[in-house]
């Protein structure tokens, strides 16, 4: 038995809800596994209006709430952000991704972890990309809170992108 190892992730956003809902809709239709919905793009987020109408798509969906200190849009505090993605997780989603820098990923984690959501945990570095054994480093922490680790850097040569294609071989996801 092949266990599925690879899938396809496109990452959508949406100014409002129906305008996100129609993007999750389009991506499941042209083939995506999963679909990444960047939250913090909502010019109202409202999460009961948001849990209803992207709840037939929950099973596919990785939700993404990005913080301003990870180049994200959401400019509430850290309390309030967690709140949400708390409440959306009630609804069952595929995954859900946080922040490696954020302050309260080791409860936050294990909250989303012991409900049977699967974490993703993920950390960017927007100017660099850094030397192999930094990045297993980082790779291996995000993997002691969560399920998957997500690494994204600015790579600016090939052998940056060689870099981070290494982190498959050394870890399991």
């Amino acid at each position: 038995m092949m266990v599925e190892r690879f899938k396809l992730c496109v990452s959508t956003f949406g100014r409002d809800v129906q305008s996100l809902k129609n993007s999750v809709i389009k991506a499941i239709d042209i083939g995506a596994d999963i679909v990444e919905v960047r939250l913090d793009y909502l010019e109202d987020l409202d999460v009961n209006v948001l849990s209803s109408t992207l709840r037939p798509y929950m099973d596919k969906l990785v939700l993404t709430l990005r913080p301003r200190y990870e180049n994200g849009l959401f400019e509430g505090d850290e309390e309030e952000r967690v709140g949400i993605l708390k409440q959306l997780s009630q609804e069952g989603p595929a995954y859900v991704d946080i922040e490696l820098r954020s302050p309260m990923i080791q409860d936050l984690s294990k909250e989303l972890m012991k409900a049977g959501i699967t974490v993703i945990v993920s950390w960017h570095d927007f100017e660099k990309t850094p030397e192999t054994d930094e990045l297993q480093k980082i790779a291996n922490l995000a993997m002691s809170y969560g399920s998957i680790a997500k690494v994204v850097t600015m790579a600016k040569s090939f052998s940056d992108n060689l870099r981070i294609l290494s982190l498959y071989h050394t870890g399991d996801k």
